[in-house]
């Protein structure tokens, strides 16, 4: 049951969401860009695989893993022979000791036993090679937890963790300088974003009601099997990520983004 919640928590193509969704989605992959250029790389939690196609211009060598097997399926179909892709559960990794320079992980950490993530991460990266993650922030302002997670941290519980298993991390929030995005929404417009996908959440055929919401409601996007790099290069333009220099309660930030450096 929790693998089919997780299913029907995954962006899919075809799916439609909202502007917003759909601009994190390329920042995770902007970020990460950043840190793989002939390198070798692994993502766990790949999903349908949208961010594979784009990592594969910038790096040596790309893995895509994931647990579901309709996630891994939507994948093939989209990029057949030409992508490695393994069925692979995030505590029990099946590759060989330090073999990744990069993995990444957005947006499945919270999904996940961290200690036992960070032991096999640990184990397969390359020494200095580093761990590219994301994670909702729980002590921002409106935090929701996903209904298939398993926990979140703040960012000195995930220091702590990180450094237990030789990871040193450094902690990035970003700053997005579009206009648009300063613009207040519609009443109903907002009602639909903080009450109304609360209440879809648990209604029958719940996901198509909210579908339909982003589609009448906000300006909508259709996912394509592979992100988009136009977009990508457009969010360069005016998206800043920013080092968080001291550890403290942060509610202004919704996602934290890591760069965690192995030293074992």
């Amino acid at each position: 049951m929790r693998l089919k919640n997780l299913f029907l928590e995954t962006e899919k193509p075809g799916d439609y969401i909202s502007q917003r969704q759909c601009e994190e989605m390329h920042y995770r992959y902007y970020f990460s860009s950043r840190f793989i250029r002939n390198k070798k790389v692994l993502e766990i939690g790949c999903g349908c695989g949208q961010g594979l196609g784009f990592l594969t211009r910038k790096a040596r060598l790309v893995v895509g893993g994931d647990l579901i097997l309709d996630s891994l399926r939507l994948a093939r179909s989209h990029y057949g022979p030409r992508m490695s892709l393994v069925n692979m559960d995030a505590h029990h990794l099946p590759f060989r000791d330090d073999y990744f320079d990069v993995i990444i992980c957005m947006q499945a950490v919270m999904y996940l036993d961290i200690h036992q993530f960070l032991k096999e991460c640990s184990r397969i990266i390359k020494k200095k090679g580093l761990l590219i993650f994301n994670i909702t922030n729980k002590e921002a302002k409106g935090f929701k937890a996903s209904k298939a997670s398993r926990n979140y941290f703040s960012l000195k519980e995930l220091s702590e963790i990180l450094a237990l298993h030789h990871f040193l991390p450094k902690f990035f929030s970003y700053s997005n300088q579009n206009p648009e995005e300063k613009k207040s929404v519609s009443l109903i417009r907002a009602w639909v974003v903080k009450t109304g996908m609360t209440l879809f959440n648990i209604l029958p055929g719940g996901r198509k009601l909210k579908e339909y919401a982003v589609r009448l409601f906000l300006k909508s996007y259709q996912l394509k099997p592979e992100i988009e790099e136009d977009i990508i290069t457009e969010i360069m333009g005016r998206v800043r990520f920013k080092e968080i220099k001291k550890i403290l309660s942060l509610q202004e930030t919704d996602v934290f983004y890591i760069q965690a450096s192995n030293h074992k």
